[in-house]
């Protein structure tokens, strides 16, 4: 079991980012007691059994040097990408160029912000051409050809 990927592995084990080696330990030890399968009664295994799965998987990571490393790397892209996020728009509201296969949406810098119709699938974060700026284009399916051919063409 995989923590979810919006949960922050520092909260699951109750410490901050800051927080050493020692004090996460520490945090981790207490924590797996608490929710621990043996320590509790019928009732309470489930939901204890759910938390001290995502408290293992939270120091597995958390307890390696090296992907501690990666996951804070990670989380700090994360968190720039979303300060740079000027709008969130549906892949309806992007203009469909035909000759490229791609949507276009335009950059209030002028810009011009390009899916390919290979990537018009899920949620994607999509930056601009000229600045720093990205958009979060939601996609709820990739449009047929018919819905494609509706749309404004270049």
């Amino acid at each position: 079991m995989q923590p979810a990927p919006d949960e922050d592995l520092y909260t699951i084990l109750e410490s901050s980012s800051s927080a050493s080696y020692q004090e996460l330990k520490a945090n981790y030890r207490k924590l797996i007691l608490k929710y621990h399968p043996d320590k509790l009664n019928e009732e309470e295994r489930d939901v204890s059994s759910f938390e001290f799965q995502r408290l293992d998987q939270a120091w597995k990571i958390l307890s390696n040097p090296g992907l501690r490393h990666q996951y804070d790397t990670q989380q700090r892209a994360d968190q720039l990408t979303s300060a740079l996020v000027h709008d969130e728009i549906e892949l309806h509201e992007m203009t469909w160029h035909q000759d490229d296969l791609t949507y276009i949406y335009p950059c209030r810098c002028g810009g011009d912000y390009t899916l390919s119709r290979n990537h018009a699938s899920g949620s994607r974060t999509v930056n601009c051409s000229n600045c720093s700026l990205y958009i979060n284009v939601s996609v709820e399916q990739q449009p047929d050809k018919s819905t494609q051919n509706d749309m404004t063409k270049r």
